[in-house]
């Protein structure tokens, strides 16, 4: 490959990850508006159906939730991985193009002088520890945006979990006493 076609889609890879991440933070905004409008909403049937036998149809939005918190941090899982895996290509395609390795001599009144290539060194040093690319996603899964994400997601989802059994707790509570009187019948 010689050194325009690198460029051209070293280009193309930038304005790939810039989509990848515009998408990852649509998917966290979105699943957690729509998660957290729905919890809204559970509570509020749970408030007003207190002591009924209704409780029932107030599980559905944390059920709900919980699926919609695994998928949303799927998808951001989807998205991040996309971005990580074009940070890599960009990786390889930057000694190529010239980005990477001595920088020719600008003289000490250039900015960053000292800098010897012209992509910054915390790029350079975060990828170099990896032997495969495969080995750096995975590595970076978890971590800045994407770790946020999988924090919140799964933070709502413990909170939907404890929505579901505090219901149940309640309905429990409702029926009970029907119950009581039920067995009393009986004897």
């Amino acid at each position: 490959m010689d050194k325009k076609d690198a460029l051209e889609l070293y280009k193309l890879f930038r304005q790939e990850n810039a989509t990848w991440m515009d998408s990852h933070r649509d998917h966290l905004h979105h699943y957690a508006t729509l998660i957290s409008a729905i919890l809204a909403a559970s509570i509020a049937a749970v408030w007003q159906l207190k002591g009924s036998v209704l409780l029932l149809f107030a599980l559905i939005g944390p059920i709900v939730n919980i699926v919609l918190c695994r998928l949303g941090r799927d998808m951001c899982d989807r998205a991040y991985r996309a971005f990580l895996e074009g940070i890599s290509v960009q990786a390889k395609l930057e000694p190529m193009i010239g980005l990477v390795g001595q920088r020719p001599p600008t003289g000490d009144s250039a900015p960053f002088a000292q800098d010897e290539a012209i992509v910054p060194e915390r790029w350079i040093k975060g990828r170099r520890d990896w032997p495969t690319s495969e080995q750096f996603v995975s590595a970076h899964m978890g971590s800045s945006a994407n770790g946020t994400a999988r924090s919140t997601f799964t933070l709502l989802m413990y909170i939907n979990i404890a929505a579901v059994v505090l219901i149940v707790l309640a309905l429990i509570w409702a029926v009970l006493p029907c119950i009581c009187i039920a067995l009393n019948r009986c004897h």
